[in-house]
């Protein structure tokens, strides 16, 4: 990754850790979109413009993807995570009217943040049915070997 994809990372990081609201993502893409593209001129200032949004689209998806607290990272989940509630995030990218929006947990209904849940039992119960096939399969390969000597 070169100097200018982290500068564009941590732009993007920056902009939503330093705002105490609600963004949506649409809005934060062009914002950062709107600090690069003025010098984008000539015949093919409107591609370029597109493969700018595409990319900073990208960069977004990678920096919410980041911003959740994880175990290779533990410095970084610390200051994500709210204190005196394991696992719970201070910010969830949150479907809003249909627009993806990352919500601070204190703005985030009820509603919203039960929904994050429900999410994340499926999520968990998706994550032991896969476990329990690896089981399963690791146990057959073994019976198989067995049989083969």
């Amino acid at each position: 990754m070169t100097s200018s994809d982290q500068d564009l990372l941590q732009e993007i990081e920056s902009a939503i850790l330093s705002n105490a609201t609600a963004l949506k993502t649409q809005w934060l893409i062009q914002l950062v979109v709107a600090n690069h593209a003025d010098g984008i001129r000539g015949p093919d200032s409107e591609w370029a413009i597109r493969r700018c949004y595409e990319a900073v689209a990208s960069a977004v998806r990678d920096v919410v993807r980041r911003l959740k607290p994880s175990p290779t990272n533990p410095e970084l989940s610390e200051s994500l995570l709210l204190p005196g509630f394991d696992g719970v995030q201070i910010r969830y990218s949150i479907t809003r009217d249909g627009e993806q929006c990352i919500v601070p947990i204190e703005q985030a209904t009820d509603e919203e943040l039960l929904t994050k849940a429900m999410e994340l039992d499926r999520m968990a119960a998706g994550c032991a049915k896969h476990a329990a096939g690896l089981r399963r399969y690791v146990e057959g390969r073994e019976r198989a070997i067995t049989a083969a000597e």
